[in-house]
């Protein structure tokens, strides 16, 4: 029979502390964990869902682990997990992935939002479960996510996952939320590089980039720029053509104060503006949006263009999945701890997955 030392997932998981009184402790905290792990593997999105599966597979269970009181009830999952403290989980996750992968270098670390939209709690006051999930997206590995209040505190919580990670050599990726000069900052001093999207929340430095990529656009003003464009011809019943063009920020530029503030962004190398045109199949109709980004990367249009569509792999292939695959949306655990810990759950089975690919 294998022990608990065994399987490599308890060892990362050994820090986190039974509260349990000991003396009505009839289940092994880490073998209620990776019941519950393989349980949502298996398509389980709720603690009945796992204690059924527990119970179906309860022999199977036996052959690495000594059951004397059989499989554990949902109350009791529902317990051990409401207990458990998000944070210690969640920092026995980070040091299981790390230990996965050790090399970043190169991957895009896209930082986003998402709300469990059914965790909400009307009896206690809870809206919905509000988690930064911090995700690499050419690994495809959930890295960390941490829980705020809403989307608007989203602002405090970036700093606190930027300190937990090394990002060396990595990409960082943030939508406008997260476009603030001390984020720039903090993300330069831990040797990455930034691409981030800049909206109005940004006053005149926002206007003066878009005014200025807009008159080279239509040649207005004679500038040197980087172009790349890339066509999806199958993109929801739509054709979708991404031009991008990105100006190098100079020294001379921040001097005559082209851009107003330039300088209070930390190694700011590239302003960038992607122009998308979509153009329906079935009515032949052609929209056009201009979205706006500075980065300090090189201006390079091509890898600017890459890091803003990877971006996109944490709505993609992690957002979407969770929602669809995983039900996230739709469930109904609201104890936050438990909702927390569930998510993260998730997010392990998720991990396991792509680092062991069937084969």
């Amino acid at each position: 029979m294998k022990t608990l030392e065994d399987i490599t997932l308890v060892q990362y998981f050994s820090e986190i502390e039974d509260t349990r009184d000991p003396r009505g402790r009839r289940h092994n905290l880490y073998v209620v964990i990776i019941m519950a792990v393989c349980a949502v593997l298996c398509g389980a999105n709720s603690f009945e869902g796992i204690a059924d599966f527990a119970e179906c597979k309860l022999e199977w269970f036996k052959k690495f682990f000594d059951l004397p009181h059989g499989s554990p009830s949902p109350d009791t999952f529902t317990r051990i997990f409401a207990l458990i403290k998000p944070e210690v989980f969640e920092s026995c996750f980070l040091k299981w992935i790390a230990a996965v992968k050790e090399d970043w270098s190169g991957e895009t670390i896209a930082i986003d939002g998402k709300t469990s939209r059914r965790s909400y709690d009307k009896k206690n006051g809870l809206g919905g479960l509000h988690l930064v999930n911090v995700y690499a997206v050419k690994s495809g590995l959930v890295l960390l996510h941490k829980a705020v209040g809403e989307k608007t505190n989203e602002i405090k919580a970036i700093p606190e996952i930027l300190e937990s990670l090394i990002l060396k050599d990595t990409v960082v990726t943030i939508d406008a939320m997260g476009c603030q000069k001390d984020i720039a900052k903090q993300i330069c001093a831990t040797e990455a590089n930034y691409v981030l999207a800049l909206k109005a929340n940004q006053g005149l430095f926002h206007k003066n980039v878009v005014s200025y990529l807009e008159q080279i656009v239509t040649q207005k003003i004679d500038q040197k720029y980087d172009y790349y464009e890339t066509l999806d011809p199958s993109s929801h019943g739509r054709e979708e053509l991404r031009k991008c063009y990105t100006v190098e920020i100079t020294k001379n530029d921040i001097e005559n104060k082209i851009f107003d503030n330039a300088s209070a962004w930390k190694k700011l190398k590239s302003v960038a503006m992607v122009e998308a045109l979509r153009t329906s199949k079935n009515t032949g109709e052609t929209s056009m949006e201009r979205r706006f980004y500075i980065s300090s990367l090189e201006c390079n249009a091509q890898e600017i263009l890459i890091r803003i569509r990877e971006h996109w792999g944490v709505e993609n292939s992690l957002h979407y999945v969770l929602d669809v695959t995983y039900q996230e949306d739709a469930s109904r655990v609201r104890k936050r701890n438990a909702t927390q810990n569930f998510s993260l759950i998730r997010k392990t089975s998720l991990n396991l997955i792509k680092s062991f690919p069937y084969k």
